[in-house]
């Protein structure tokens, strides 16, 4: 279970995010794939991820370095994104994993 809850809550955060960026951007299939723009994939990615480890193994340490390397990714998307970007792609990645925790019954 453990496998299949992540590949779909990191997945469907980052597919989301892209489908976003090519909405918002008049259909341009590239400017969705590209880095920088609202909402942020690194950032829904890496909180994906991150609240994931936290709704399937709990307050752990592996918890803990995932919430280091979010710290880092989410730091380092300021140099690409303005604030608002990447709180709407942390917002989506928590909705990724909230709704795949509810989906796998976590």
């Amino acid at each position: 279970m453990g496998f299949g809850y992540f590949a779909w809550t990191i997945a469907s955060a980052w597919l989301l995010t892209v489908l976003i960026k090519i909405i918002l951007n008049g259909f341009d299939i590239k400017k969705g794939f590209s880095n920088g723009g609202m909402p942020s994939s690194h950032t829904a990615t890496i909180i994906s991820v991150t609240a994931g480890i936290l709704f399937f193994e709990g307050w752990t340490s592996l918890f803990a370095l995932s919430v280091v390397m979010s710290i880092i990714v989410i730091t380092d998307a300021f140099r690409r994104h303005k604030g608002s970007e990447i709180l709407v792609g942390g917002v989506l990645g928590l909705l990724s994993a909230i709704l795949f925790a509810i989906i796998f019954g976590l």
